[in-house]
């Protein structure tokens, strides 16, 4: 959870500005686009819209299995 709340030391820098982490978390699908963007450009691809809904499509799959998993494991 460090690198949700609080301790931005462990961030990478530019996510540190981000006004998400401010407001406590990154998960959103703008986060998701712009992180999808990056990783298509650091690897020369070329950003598409439709593989991008198929790559958040793909993380759907598993949503509720990893939001279950981190369930048990949250400490209230």
């Amino acid at each position: 959870m460090d690198t949700l709340y609080g301790k931005n030391e462990l961030l990478p820098k530019n996510l540190k500005q981000n006004p998400m982490i401010q407001n406590g978390t990154i998960i959103n699908l703008t986060e998701i686009r712009n992180f999808y963007k990056n990783k298509c450009k650091e690897e020369e691809n070329k950003f598409q819209e439709k593989d991008f809904k198929n790559f958040v499509k793909f993380l759907e799959i598993d949503f509720y299995d990893w939001l279950k998993g981190n369930l048990k494991y949250f400490e209230r």
